[in-house]
């Protein structure tokens, strides 16, 4: 029995002088002071204290961190109070053992996860862009992506709705976040949604839909009005009654009719039935126009029309790729029987076309999925349509749908948008993905 002890106390004696580096000189107790720089005073067996590097040290000065032991980064530690026991290191960790934000260092006697010091910050100047600088304790702040934000670049949302913005106002240091005001969307009001605030240090309800300016824009910026609806989106963008197009450039009431201007840019509801649908439903010399959210009949007195103005569509169409602008048809006295026919969504040249009941517009919606996807269907700008273009790129010689071998959940898609492409989106994830083997 004596004989196994004393192998297992020489197994451990060995371990722990291998972890140690240093002189060994004499330690004198009195003074708990080494003679080498930045050598610490350990207690081995027979109560000989002797002299030695800090745990995870070693080299001249003890200045070069053992990196199968502690981080590169981590610097030398104050010396501690009392003698360090060779038998009892205090070992918390090892290299890459702790946290992202944290790095394994030595506390003298042992290790302890610590602070990344570079990622120490005072202000949000001292950190990578996107990143916000946030207190973690009472001595240290540290950057971090901005709150709800993650990934190399920051930008990736993170149990956050994909809708929510960027911050755009970090604050120099989040001290305490604050979820005051909301912490889920079922605490904001309807057609809101919780986001991160333009602090990265508070949550704030944003408005979605129509409320939303930007996504309002979505829909001006195309001449369009913006309707709140149950899709995916909440809203959709929608020619004005008795105009379609991709800008709304095509005028299917009289020539005489003004663009309409409607308050807001948005219809609570289109009128239906609408009041006229050409001009023979109006009385006497009266002709039918559009009120944007739906018609009535104007008198002829009333003031000229005032068309949209050509240049305007022209650049519009031209940021869109377009090579001719196309200007405001002359008076078409009905709506063409087969729009379907004769428009298809360039961002998803498969999606299924349905006309909207009781107007002279449609709308598209994802083959797949079934949602509603009209507001996403103009080309980027810059982008022009490859007027050959169709569907069955999606098919292979036989006319069978293609097949993502890797994964099982994406489908394929197909743009013309620049050029003619077939793409694949994860069902589950509603991102783009790659599909290296297809059949």
């Amino acid at each position: 029995m004596d004989k196994y002890f004393y192998i297992l106390l020489l197994i451990s004696v060995t371990r722990c002088r291998g972890q140690l580096s240093g002189s060994g000189s004499s330690c004198p107790e009195e003074t708990l002071e080494c003679i080498e720089e930045n050598e610490i005073c350990f207690r081995g067996n027979s109560d000989s204290v002797n002299c030695y590097c800090p745990y995870g040290f070693k080299g001249d000065n003890c200045e070069e961190p053992m990196t199968d032991l502690i981080d590169e980064k981590c610097e030398l530690p104050d010396k501690p109070g009392d003698l360090c026991d060779r038998f009892e290191l205090t070992i918390q960790c090892t290299n890459n053992d702790c946290q992202e934000s944290e790095i394994c260092c030595s506390t003298g006697c042992g290790t302890t996860c610590v602070v990344n010091p570079e990622l120490k910050c005072t202000t949000k100047n001292d950190c990578k862009p996107n990143q916000g600088c946030y207190k973690i304790n009472q001595e240290d702040n540290i950057c971090f992506c901005a709150f709800g934000f993650g990934g190399e670049d920051c930008m990736e949302h993170q149990k956050l709705d994909q809708r929510c913005p960027f911050p755009n106002d970090i604050i120099d240091v989040c001290e305490d976040i604050n979820k005051e005001e909301c912490v889920g969307h079922e605490d904001c009001p309807s057609k809101h949604i919780c986001c991160v605030a333009p602090d990265a240090c508070s949550t704030t309800c944003l408005p979605i839909g129509c409320e939303n300016a930007e996504e309002l824009k979505t829909c001006t910026d195309q001449n369009k009005l913006c309707i709140n609806d149950d899709s995916t989106d909440v809203y959709s963008c929608i020619c004005p009654q008795g105009y379609v197009g991709t800008m709304c450039e095509i005028a299917l009431l009289d020539e005489r009719c003004e663009f309409p201007e409607v308050a807001g840019d948005t219809c609570l509801e289109f009128e239906y039935p609408t009041t006229c649908t050409k001009n023979e439903d109006c009385e006497g010399d009266k002709y039918c126009c559009s009120t944007g959210c739906g018609t009535q009949c104007v008198d002829p007195d009333s003031p000229p029309r005032k068309p949209l103005n050509p240049l305007l569509i022209a650049l519009a169409l031209s940021n869109r790729g377009r090579q001719t602008p196309v200007i405001p048809a002359p008076y078409v006295p009905y709506c063409p029987p087969n729009l379907c026919g004769q428009l298809v969504c360039p961002t998803n040249v498969g999606a299924r076309c349905q006309p909207i009941r009781g107007r002279c517009d449609i709308h598209f919606y994802d083959q797949y999925t079934n949602h509603l996807i009209t507001q996403n269907c103009p080309c980027n700008r810059g982008a022009q349509e490859y007027s050959s273009c169709f569907a069955n790129s999606c098919s292979d010689i036989y006319g069978r749908p293609l097949v993502c071998r890797g994964n099982p959940n994406a489908r394929c898609r197909v743009t013309k948008c620049g050029f003619c492409l077939a793409y694949w989106i994860d069902e589950r994830t509603g991102q783009r993905v790659q599909c290296a083997n297809e059949y």
